[in-house]
């Protein structure tokens, strides 16, 4: 064998033994349980002790939370004065717990624990979430740093998690997750009612001394009837009026005390009081703190005597009354804006057609009209009286006297006539006169500036 063969031989037996090495070191980082091998990452019997959790702190990027069950099998946040905790989230995190299973032992280098995100929650940057359950007594029934999940195996719920005290992390599949802030864990839903089942309601609202009732004469009504709608006005969208108990359809607050509004630091109140076809009747508080954010507090009753009365609606007057009650809740902006609008967001003016009025003008030195009369502004009331007068005895001679007393002299050759006017086309006192009039009717004097106006009706 020659030298150049010696050499390829070694080297190749160099790689192999390198490699064979390197294998190792890996089989120590990442291995899988061997079958036969039940591997206990939490304390046995955590499975069975699960059931009595009564207290879970969560720990993740420098924020602690406190989820504890209350004396009626309730869960509720510390952090959040003690409101009420979604126990879908609760649940999440208990039967995570309950349904562990090791795949695969990963580093034990404290150095790369970073990358799988277990280090623990108090390290400055870390991304660990440490969860810690325990019972009634406080004994511990299960400690356990969450990880990242795995890069694409989201659906297996696949994740990188340590116990606190074993050097090893571990690749572990379960649906335990307990990421999000205090407001992730804590029930935001607190009043569903669909816009449907809405048979009235009233709201006092804040902008304007203004309130606004309405109301739908059937169940199968799909238009409001708003009270005491001003003759000039009518309604521009449904939808406007509508918006008032759209809100309550899966209502989310973003924010919830028992006394933030306690005191007289609110700026403005509004109030909302509402009754369904089941006969559930929810009255609701409105005050906006210094940031015009909006907390609301809700009461409900039952009215047993509505038609469609529902029995579950008692069910649902002690659930809002139990939960709600002491608890004041921050409202979304678009909930806010939309209980607290005026009539002005669901009014238009009533579209008026045109016209026709004749009218005399007496006018002053100084008036916008213009012309040199000779009379001062008293002077000019008491000739435009002096003609009134006159056509009160005599109505047809209002052409007359338009043509030798107007001074208007464009509209005096045709006997005071003006033709067709529009609203808008004068000023509000004259067209507050002349649309208020009925066809050959003469109004009293009219002041604008220009000077004083006896306007008539002709169309």
């Amino acid at each position: 064998m020659g030298r150049n063969t010696l050499l390829a031989v070694a080297a190749v037996a160099v790689l192999l033994i390198v490699a064979a090495t390197l294998s190792v070191g890996r089989r120590d980082d990442a291995v899988a349980p061997p079958p036969d091998q039940d591997v206990a990452l939490l304390p046995p019997g955590t499975g069975e002790r699960i059931r009595d959790a009564a207290k879970i702190v969560i720990e993740q990027n420098a924020e602690t939370i406190t989820l504890s069950k209350n004396e009626n099998d309730r869960w509720t946040v510390a952090e959040n004065e003690g409101f009420w905790a979604n126990e879908e989230k609760v649940r999440l995190i208990l039967t995570g717990l309950g349904r562990f299973e090791p795949l695969e032992r990963k580093t034990g280098n404290p150095d790369l624990y970073e990358k799988l995100g277990v280090r623990d929650p108090g390290d400055e940057g870390s991304r660990g979430i440490r969860v810690v359950v325990s019972d009634a007594s406080d004994a511990e029934i299960a400690d356990i740093v969450l990880g990242r999940v795995q890069s694409g195996t989201q659906g297996n719920q696949k994740r990188y998690v340590r116990v606190p005290g074993n050097e090893h992390a571990w690749l572990v599949q379960t649906p335990l997750d307990a990421s999000g802030g205090k407001d992730n864990f804590t029930l935001r839903e607190i009043v569903d009612i669909a816009p449907e089942e809405w048979k009235s309601f009233e709201a006092d609202t804040w902008r304007q001394p203004d309130v606004v009732s309405a109301d739908k004469p059937t169940t199968d009504s799909t238009d409001w009837v708003v009270a005491d709608i001003p003759d000039n006005m009518e309604i521009s969208a449904q939808s406007a009026i509508a918006a008032y108990v759209r809100p309550f359809q899966r209502l989310n607050h973003t924010g919830v005390s028992k006394n933030v509004l306690d005191d007289d630091s609110y700026t403005s109140t509004s109030f909302f009081s509402g009754r369904t076809w089941g006969g559930l009747v929810l009255d609701v508080e409105l005050r906006a703190d210094e940031n015009q954010d909006f907390w609301a507090r809700f009461v409900a009753s039952a009215d047993e005597s509505a038609e469609g009365f529902e029995p579950e609606t008692l069910e649902e007057v002690e659930r809002i009354n139990g939960d709600l009650g002491e608890w004041t809740f921050k409202l979304s902006r678009w909930a806010s804006n939309a209980l607290t609008n005026n009539s002005d967001s669901f009014l238009k003016l009533k579209p008026v057609a045109a016209i026709a009025a004749s009218h005399i003008l007496v006018a002053w030195d100084g008036s916008d009209a213009g012309i040199d009369t000779g009379r001062t502004k008293e002077e000019a009331r008491v000739r435009a009286e002096e003609l009134l007068t006159q056509l009160r005895d005599d109505p047809d001679s209002f052409g007359e006297l338009a043509r030798t007393e107007s001074d208007d002299a464009d509209s005096a050759e045709a006997d005071g006539d003006l033709g067709e006017i529009e609203k808008g086309l004068f000023e509000d006192s004259f067209d507050a006169a002349a649309f208020a009039l009925e066809v050959g009717e003469v109004s009293d004097i009219v002041e604008t500036s220009r000077g004083f106006h006896i306007l008539k009706r002709t169309k």
